[in-house]
């Protein structure tokens, strides 16, 4: 995940589409399923626009995606800054309440 946002970061997006766009396409639909374990206020901090263009790079091919990508790639950064929260929050929450093998 995070070599995939370094990557649209330094605006390295043939790399994104030939080596992660599985990847990136599941990763975008579990944020717009609520897959993720993100919490309201990020939820609410994704725009129609995102989510728009998350459908988008949900049903397009290669090509097209690499296209969607480079327009909206601040966008595309945004929605990584969402992600990156929501993992930050799930590890933090499970480094404070993980399971003790005693209770399973």
């Amino acid at each position: 995940i995070f070599e995939i946002m370094e990557l649209i970061r330094n605006h390295q997006i043939d790399l994104v589409v030939k080596n992660h766009l599985d990847t990136l396409q599941n990763l975008f639909l579990s944020l717009s399923f609520d897959v993720l374990p993100i919490c309201q206020p990020q939820r609410e901090k994704i725009t129609d626009g995102q989510r728009e263009l998350v459908r988008r790079i949900q049903s397009s091919s290669p090509s097209r995606v690499k296209s969607i990508l480079k327009e909206n790639r601040r966008e595309v950064t945004n929605l990584f800054s969402i992600i990156e929260d929501s993992i930050k929050l799930a590890r933090n929450s499970y480094n404070k309440y993980g399971t003790d093998k005693r209770d399973i």
